[in-house]
This record gives structure tokens, sequence and C-alpha cells, in this order.
């Protein structure tokens, strides 16, 4: 399965790991860097609680933007 990613910069990716779960990674510089596994049907609302709202925006209308280029999932 080729992973459809949703979200990536140079501050991270958000991707699928499989059909049901979601893969953030991110890397603040100095702030530090992590991964975090989500449940998709959750998704948007806790990147929305997260203060990351672009990429809540793009799960719910089913977008991605990887470095400025928009498509759809």
């Amino acid at each position: 399965m080729r992973a459809t990613t949703i979200y990536e910069a140079d501050d991270g990716y958000v991707r699928f790991q499989d059909e049901n779960t979601l893969e953030w990674h991110w890397d603040n510089g100095y702030d530090g860097e992590g991964t975090e596994i989500i449940p998709f049907i959750d998704a948007a609302d806790f990147f929305e609680g997260s203060g990351r709202e672009d990429i809540a925006a793009l799960i719910r209308q089913r977008k991605t933007c990887i470095y400025g280029k928009y498509g759809s999932f």
C-alpha cells in the first residue's frame, strides 16, 4: 500500500499509516521533534485542538498540501 500524505512541509508531515490511522511527525528545530499516531476518525478535532487548524481543514475537506501544492484524497 502506498501511503497517502495529507500534509508535508519543512516542519513535518501527516500521512496515512493505514486506512484508519494517521502518522503525524513534526520537527520544531530546537523545540524538538516527535511522532504521534492518531485515529483518522478523530484527526480533524485533534489537529484543531492542537492549534493546527490548517491540517484540520485539509482533513475535513479531503485535501492534501505537499510543500504548497494542493490536491485531494
